[in-house]
């Protein structure tokens, strides 16, 4: 993820839609660079997912997004004089059965009539279609495009086009040959023009260039197919909210800390008097409290989750970056070798940093587990997973009256421990 990220970013691209995510489930995945939105599969994890990369300089430019399927999802990006519909998809090949590509042309046309007529209307993604010269496309296509035929999967897009009233112009600019080709054969060295680029026939002149770029390198077949969109996003200005005051409260656990805060609260309060109303005695309460916790405590530093893919990683991928580049330049075999010798090492290098910070987590979980800290452990396993949602109940005894044992939550965190332990390898140890 890191990876594509730093290609789109080098390639200056804001908005990038990314095919084959192979992740489970849908929602959204916010980094401090830029964020993640994915549409998958509820059951399985699958081969098909879609999702789209969305850079941090227009990421309060988005409206909505909009997980379909797992092979389809729609992203609405608010503009200064019309929106834009983006909508990701995957295509079933070929070889999959009549049925299955009928059911998701006839699922895209239904996403597709439900966006807002005003809307600019941009259908990307790989179609597994190969659009051909053929004058029966002179409506729907373009000239420039690398194939003479169209295969069957390129008459249901030029149908489809026709349709919704779209125009592919992924084959209306003229590029080399190299720059034209999406896919590289397995084993060969020539490729197809199978992902695409549909726009609105209303705002096709807003398409200024779409072209392949090789050089953007994440070990996979498929190129990057870059565009160059003419459009004003609006400048969206959110009104900034009563900030919460995050004190430092762990302090408190200290016996002298907690001493001086009370002692300090208490000096605090000598001049509070009866003669005051309701609204008064709880500013001066208020301000009493504000002042001892930000002299005693202190407000708690933003600690941002522990991110693996540091500078090593960065400098890895910059070397196969590299020898990518001359693999490109000249197909030799001794490219062939540095570069999948460079490929192994990287990868290497980010399974190692992987297992380093999952392990490193894990031991944190523990520690905070046979210390029975039930605070830090919920939140360390929210920064984890998703999976789990701490509630704040009440244990009632048989009388009714409130159980103060923690038994409650010691459980949870038993339970909870060890499922996770199980799925990472380690052992579970009771305090």
């Amino acid at each position: 993820m890191e990876e594509v990220a730093q290609e789109l970013e080098k390639y200056k691209t804001s908005i990038g839609a990314v095919q084959e995510v192979t992740w489970k489930d849908s929602g959204t995945i916010k980094k401090r660079n830029y964020d993640f939105h994915f549409s998958g599969s509820n059951n399985v994890r699958g081969h098909k997912d879609v999702g789209f990369f969305v850079l941090r300089r227009i990421r309060k430019a988005v409206l909505s997004f909009e997980p379909i399927s797992e092979r389809i999802c729609k992203l609405r990006i608010k503009g200064k004089f019309c929106n834009i519909s983006f909508v990701n998809v995957y295509a079933p090949t070929e070889d999959n059965e009549e049925g299955i590509v009928d059911d998701f042309y006839t699922e895209l046309e239904r996403v597709c009539d439900k966006i807002p007529r005003h809307d600019m209307k941009v259908v990307l993604g790989d179609f597994n279609a190969k659009i051909g010269k053929e004058e029966q496309n002179n409506m729907v296509a373009g000239k420039c495009g690398l194939h003479e035929e169209t295969s069957l999967n390129g008459e249901r897009v030029c149908m489809f086009a026709e349709a919704q009233r779209l125009i592919v112009s992924s084959t209306c600019f003229p590029h080399k040959k190299i720059h034209l080709g999406t896919w590289k054969m397995p084993g060969r060295d020539s490729c197809n023009q199978i992902d695409h680029v549909l726009t609105s026939k209303r705002w096709a002149t807003s398409i200024m260039d779409i072209k392949t770029c090789r050089g953007a390198n994440c070990d996979s077949d498929h190129y990057l197919v870059r565009g160059v969109l003419r459009h004003r996003i609006a400048n969206t200005v959110k009104s900034r909210k009563t900030r919460v005051e995050n004190w430092d409260v762990e302090k408190l656990a200290d016996v002298n800390v907690r001493q001086q805060f009370q002692e300090e609260l208490g000096d605090r309060l000598t001049g509070l008097t009866t003669d005051l109303s309701i609204e008064e005695h709880w500013n001066y309460l208020r301000e009493a409290m504000k002042g001892t916790a930000e002299l005693v405590l202190g407000k708690r530093k933003f600690e941002r989750n522990e991110d693996w893919f540091d500078e090593e990683c960065r400098n890895a991928l910059d070397s196969k970056n590299q020898a990518k580049k001359k693999l490109l330049q000249g197909g030799t075999r001794a490219n062939m070798e540095n570069y999948r010798r460079e490929r192994t090492l990287a990868n290497r290098l980010m399974r190692r940093k992987k297992r380093e910070a999952a392990n490193s987590k894990i031991e944190k979980l523990e520690r905070n587990y046979q210390q029975k800290e039930c605070r830090k452990f919920y939140k360390n396993m929210r920064n984890i997973t998703d999976a789990y949602q701490a509630k704040s109940q009440v244990h009632l005894d048989e009388e009714g009256k409130r159980d103060n044992r923690d038994g409650g939550n010691q459980d949870k965190m038993e339970r909870i421990f060890r499922r996770l332990t199980q799925r990472t390898g380690h052992s579970a140890t009771r305090n």
